[in-house]
């Protein structure tokens, strides 16, 4: 069936002044056009066609790709599940979470509810993890959720908030009713065995709770207080439950964070931000120098902060969209005098989840890779694969701009979900750095080496680019190597520096 007669009569016009401009260069022309689109029986429907260069045994041509409403419908229906779906357990993910509990603090401050959140922190996964493996481990965070989902109220909210901790939001609780809920999830744990790879594994958890009533100053606070009430419980014990109750005088956080945006604003202003940059090292002779780039701030006397110690308040009061333009720029300063003293240097750089939805990033990153003259595929942004999973269309957006500018992307903790390839099936990213608990004993865990071998061979398949990082010992190097692994890092190769001064060609030989 001839293309134009693909295209309705009432856009056919349309259509075909942009068959004429074809000849011009693809960037020229739009990527998509809505177009009113016919079958091959006659019947018209709504639609769009996608462009792009391609080629034909050698000769240039445009691809064509028709897509329907329904089928951006149902793309944007899976695109909205997976954003709110944690990849590991099916729970609702920490994203979702966070939304939920804004909207629940914002009925309470109005009096129309009240409610309780619980983090459910589990006692013994490590030793869970040890004896199961990373993929075993995920296996019993899963059935450990089905047990909880089976003892909330219908209406209340479960979900995966990070590592060993689950959290929820109990509605229609008091400071009387929901010592019998968090007891009553507590014996759930206690009384679950799970069978995995032949073993017997359970576990114990401890609460932390937080009140939600009219009088509560916030979302964050509310967190905050749950946080402090699960890591009070756990230095009591197992089994511990910990009700927050404020104490007279305590800074809530929205005042610890100002005093951390004031401290953040005073280093951006007197430049009191450092880089620090581990080796990033490959295992088949490239001697190409790569390095991760890390921040350090320093206080008023020159003392270094970690990042553990800023960058939580960062994110929380946007002021990471600050610190990732002064890395951005600092970073590619540096780069540019790495490639006039003739060294082929690569920077990996970590994105924070603000600045996927930072509108004018792009714009301004555009304007310094032109200024500074930075050389193609040269630089890789990171974001956190739990990240990328819960931001997905700003990932996805970001990562195909980045494509755009000849940058490459990285996709950060990579394979800890059930499915964790079909990402990729939205973002282009280039390297798949590891999960690093995968490195974890690596050279004596059966579990951990089935695990990182099998993302290797997926992404050989994919023609992805793997990273090892936290590698601990000499040993998993021959592991990796073997596996087909392309890169390792870590702290026994060498620990973050402000210097660039590894020597890139020790491996090589």
């Amino acid at each position: 069936m001839p293309i134009l007669d693909m295209v309705g009569i009432d856009d056919r016009d349309k259509f075909k002044k942009f068959l004429r401009d074809s000849h011009k260069t693809i960037s020229d022309l739009p990527n998509k056009m809505q177009l009113n689109l016919s079958n091959s029986d006659g019947t018209e429907f709504n639609g769009e066609m996608e462009f792009s260069p391609a080629s034909i045994e050698g000769e240039p041509c445009i691809q064509v790709i028709i897509r329907t409403q329904s089928n951006n419908r149902e793309l944007e229906e899976q695109l909205a599940l997976l954003s709110q779906t944690d990849s590991i357990t099916g729970l609702y993910n920490r994203q979702f979470f966070m939304d939920t509990l804004q909207s629940t603090v914002n009925l309470a401050m109005e009096g129309k509810t009240t409610a309780a959140v619980l983090l459910l922190h589990l006692d013994n996964f490590n030793d869970i993890k040890q004896s199961a493996g990373v993929v075993g481990a995920d296996q019993f965070l899963n059935e450990i959720s089905r047990q909880f989902e089976g003892v909330i109220a219908s209406k209340d909210i479960l979900a995966h908030f990070e590592g060993n901790t689950f959290s929820v939001i109990a509605l229609n609780q008091t400071a009387t009713s929901i010592a019998a809920y968090a007891k009553n999830m507590n014996k759930t744990a206690q009384n679950y065995i799970a069978n995995i790879n032949d073993q017997s594994l359970n576990t114990t958890c401890t609460i932390g709770v937080s009140l939600i009533d009219k009088n509560v100053p916030d979302c964050g606070e509310v967190l905050l207080r749950a946080e402090k009430a699960v890591k009070e419980a756990t230095t009591k014990g197992p089994t511990s439950i910990i009700v927050y109750q404020p104490k007279e005088g305590e800074l809530t956080q929205k005042e610890i964070d100002a005093q951390a945006i004031n401290r953040i604003k005073s280093a951006l202003r007197d430049n009191r931000f450092v880089l620090y940059y581990q080796p990033v090292i490959s295992l088949h002779g490239d001697t190409d120098e790569r390095y991760e780039v890390f921040v350090r701030m320093l206080d008023k006397k020159g003392e270094i902060i970690m990042p553990n110690d800023f960058l939580p308040a960062a994110d929380r009061t946007g002021m990471s969209l600050a610190i990732d333009r002064w890395v951005l720029l600092n970073t590619i300063t540096t780069l540019t005098q790495c490639w006039k003293d003739g060294k082929r240097t690569l920077f990996f750089v970590k994105l924070a989840a603000n600045s996927l939805k930072d509108t004018s990033l792009m714009t301004w990153l555009k304007d310094q890779l032109k200024k500074y003259n930075v050389p193609k595929n040269s630089l890789i942004f990171e974001v956190k694969e739990s990240v990328a999973v819960t931001s997905l269309k700003y990932t996805a957006e970001i990562a195909k701009s980045l494509q755009a500018l000849n940058c490459s992307f990285a996709l950060d903790d990579f394979g800890t979900g059930n499915n964790p390839f079909e990402l990729l099936k939205h973002i282009p990213a280039d390297y798949l750095k590891l999960e690093r608990s995968f490195m974890k004993d690596l050279s004596s865990s059966n579990e951990n080496q089935e695990a990182v071998k099998a993302i290797t061979d997926k992404a050989i398949e994919l023609n992805k680019l793997t990273i090892a990082q936290c590698v601990h010992d000499a040993t998993s190097l021959s592991v990796l190597w073997g596996m087909g692994i392309n890169f390792i890092q870590g702290n026994f190769l060498q620990e973050p520096s402000p210097d660039l001064d590894y020597d890139f060609t020790s491996m090589a030989g």
